[in-house]
């Protein structure tokens, strides 16, 4: 009773409460003013195995007392012997490293002024380790405030070994573009008379056309980061736009662009204006013919340009998202750089070649320059059809996943009504109006409304899906704040752990797990696709045409054409009930050309990226496929293609205007005896390089454009949420082909 009284005088007197007692419930120790003495208590330690469940016994009350009351005695006496433990040490097999929550919980009772008491005794459960372990493993449930999801550690699981696709063509790629580059340059240094002459040509007098080069990169890139570094969702929306809109006034600039280089190529070189200005007259013929057959089609005016503005907005958001435009724009600036190395070596080989005066060289240097620049661009074709692909694929789980969950609330909801017999004779008529017995339903629920663009991640493995994206952007922000700017939003400082996991993240991208498939198993279907892609879609648009003009001519209908040759096909007629040789020579032409675009399409890309297939087995399905899903007329009827050709045609047109006239004025200020032809020569070679460079940079939206076509016809839904206004009208233009 003593020590108990010199207890309670203590507590009394430090105003702190004794928590000693354990053994009581809440309830009955609720309001009781003194604790009663527990019954005396031996300890007794007896041995367990380790694997098993430790049960400590409490300490005795009068032994806590003793040292609450006298924490200083055992101290004091230097001779008296060791004082017995309280409490009982776990084994070393059930001890486990400190998490960092318990250590930051140490620090703060190490920090505490107030007087420190033992920690009462509980029961150990080993287990409890394991599932603390593992919870401070996701960083206690982001303690830090970060929103963003640290992924563990990528799986060790082995994938399948993909072999390469197309080897044949990427070894004829390797052969046949060093070949057909750099044999004309060594020939005409080999066959010139004069020493300099091959080399001054390529360089010297030629010094415009090759500003004009840089001239062109300098705004490949800036267009660049103006379509492809835009943020996903709605903080983007408003740049997006505005990009489109820049699209868009390309169409009227291209049309001013040739006519004002028609109209130079007269004034500046007159004695070269036939045959060279045939060729601006051709693109504005070209640009001409369909700007008309957009407005003859088009339900409404402007229909067709507007339907491409969303297009482009929804396709250039795809990209942020699934693709992340930091490491998107990057890629695209390294391989616009790559793509200018070839061009600048196309340069000088195809004026070795002219230098030479051989046609076949000339054609040996145009053929390896087109296929080598193909190959650059399809590259970025096949990465962006990658991140469309993964995005659609992502998008139909989700919406599978909504039908099922739909499909359980109906279904739940028909049971909840049948067995209420005062609403037994409606319950037919609310069953139908459910979302389960709706397939079809396009309502946009509030969680597609309010969902962050985090929410659409890749379908690839894991080990390939973190981008270094939030990184740059915290980067971004400090510099802001360096320089007085103020960030809009306030990110956490990252933990060690999560700098380290990002490091180890940084050569996993999506985007370059991409390229490495590109540079590796694919890259025989992007060469062959470089080359024999660009000729498909010509075939196709003149087999369309071919197929309108013999509709018109006949006042017949056709619904559309079917790339292998099917029974509604006008051509697909026995070659007997044709009379006349020359029909059947027709016949089997358009079977061949029919055959080479099904085989060849450059909408392949989307299957090669998507399941690494070879390039001709990838086309195939995919024309079955779009024949199938009545897309194949929306595709011929998209303006995608031309729009890219529209931006490159302008930026190179108006380069090159101020080329020739530069040309011009050194030539009379230096009574240069360089002929009118030269001058227009070296104008057309500027205006096709820079037009190179802008198209590369145009190829992913392309690319990606015609992948949504794709994507659409093989996950039709996909769109229902994110997208409705697109979905709407791609599934009326395609239902509306079918029929």
């Amino acid at each position: 009773m003593d020590q108990s009284h010199s207890s309670q005088s203590y507590e009394a007197e430090n105003s702190v409460p004794f928590f000693a007692d354990m053994t009581l419930d809440l309830a009955e120790a609720h309001d009781i003013a003194e604790t009663p003495e527990p019954m005396q208590r031996t300890i007794l330690q007896t041995p367990q195995p380790t694997h098993s469940k430790e049960f400590p016994n409490l300490p005795s009350l009068d032994e806590c007392n003793t040292i609450v009351s006298n924490p200083t005695d055992a101290s004091a006496d230097s001779t008296a012997s060791t004082p017995q433990r309280i409490f009982i040490q776990p084994s070393s097999s059930l001890t486990s490293k400190p998490s960092p929550m318990q250590l930051e919980i140490q620090e703060i009772r190490a920090t505490d002024s107030s007087p420190s008491f033992p920690p009462p005794t509980q029961y150990h459960n080993p287990q409890d380790d394991n599932i603390e372990s593992s919870f401070v493993d996701r960083d206690m449930g982001r303690l830090s405030a970060n929103p963003r999801v640290v992924r563990g550690p990528r799986s060790t699981q082995r994938r399948r070994r993909q072999w390469p696709k197309d080897v044949s063509w990427a070894m004829s790629f390797f052969i046949i573009v060093p070949v057909t580059l750099l044999f004309p340059i060594w020939f005409a240094a080999k066959n010139t008379d004069a020493d300099a002459v091959w080399i001054a040509t390529a360089t010297s007098p030629r010094l415009a056309t090759l500003h004009t080069i840089f001239w062109g990169l300098g705004v490949a890139i800036l267009l660049s980061r103006l379509l492809y570094r835009t943020a996903g969702g709605g903080d983007g929306d408003d740049a997006r736009h505005f990009a489109s809109q820049l699209l868009l006034s390309s169409a009227p600039i291209s049309v001013s662009v040739f006519i004002m280089l028609i109209v130079a190529i007269k004034v500046l070189t007159p004695h070269a204006f036939w045959p060279y200005a045939i060729i601006p007259a051709w693109y504005l013929a070209r640009d001409l013919y369909l700007f008309r057959r957009w407005k003859m089609t088009a339900t409404t005016p402007g229909g067709r340009q507007a339907f491409f503005q969303a297009l482009a907005c929804m396709t250039l958001d795809i990209l942020s998202r699934s693709l992340r435009r930091n490491p998107l724009w990057r890629m695209i600036v390294g391989v616009v750089l790559v793509q200018f190395v070839v061009i600048l070596l196309w340069r000088m080989s195809l004026l070795s070649a002219i230098q030479s005066q051989s046609p076949i060289w000339i054609l040996m240097a145009l053929m390896g320059g087109k296929w080598a620049t193909g190959t650059v661009a399809r590259f970025l074709s096949l990465i962006a059809c990658g991140g469309i692909s993964n995005w659609f694929a992502e998008q139909s789980s989700l919406v599978e996943e909504m039908n099922q969950m739909q499909q359980k609330k109906g279904a739940s909801n028909r049971g909840f009504r049948d067995e209420d017999e005062q609403m037994i004779e409606f319950t037919d008529i609310t069953s139908t109006n459910t979302g389960a017995s709706n397939d079809n339903s396009v309502d946009m629920p509030e969680a597609y409304r309010t969902v962050d663009a985090s929410a659409y991640k890749s379908v690839l493995q894991n080990e390939g899906m973190e981008d270094d994206d939030f990184e740059d952007e915290i980067i971004e922000d400090e510099e802001d704040g360096r320089f007085g700017v103020r960030p809009t939003v306030d990110f956490p400082t990252m933990s060690a752990r999560q700098k380290q996991q990002r490091r180890t993240r940084h050569s996993r991208t999506t985007v370059k797990q991409f390229m490495m498939a590109g540079l590796s198993v694919n890259f025989g279907s992007i060469a062959k696709c470089g080359l024999l892609g660009g000729l498909a879609q010509l075939v196709w648009s003149q087999i369309r045409k071919i197929d309108h003009a013999r509709a018109a001519f006949r006042r017949g209908s056709m619904q559309g054409m079917d790339i292998g040759g099917g029974p509604d096909d006008r051509f697909s007629r026995p070659a007997s009930s044709v009379p006349g040789v020359f029909n059947k020579i027709m016949l089997q032409i358009n079977f061949f050309a029919r055959e080479f675009v099904r085989n060849h399409s450059d909408m392949a890309m989307s299957y090669v990226a998507d399941y690494q297939l070879s390039y001709t087995r990838a086309a195939q399905d995919v024309a079955l496929l779009l024949d199938e899903a009545g897309v194949e007329p929306i595709i011929h009827d998209d303006i995608s293609t031309h729009m890219s050709a529209c931006v490159g045609g302008s930026v190179s047109g108006l380069i090159v205007l101020l080329t020739g006239a530069v040309l011009t004025h050194q030539r009379n200020r230096n009574a240069s005896h360089a002929p009118d032809s030269a001058i227009v020569l070296d104008m057309l070679m500027a205006f096709y390089f820079c037009y190179t460079l802008i198209f590369t940079v145009m190829e992913p939206l392309r690319a990606s454009i015609k992948a949504v076509y794709v994507c659409f016809a093989q996950h039709p839904d996909s769109l229902s949420q994110a997208f409705p206004l697109i979905f709407h009208r791609l599934t009326r233009m395609s239902q509306s082909n079918l029929s």
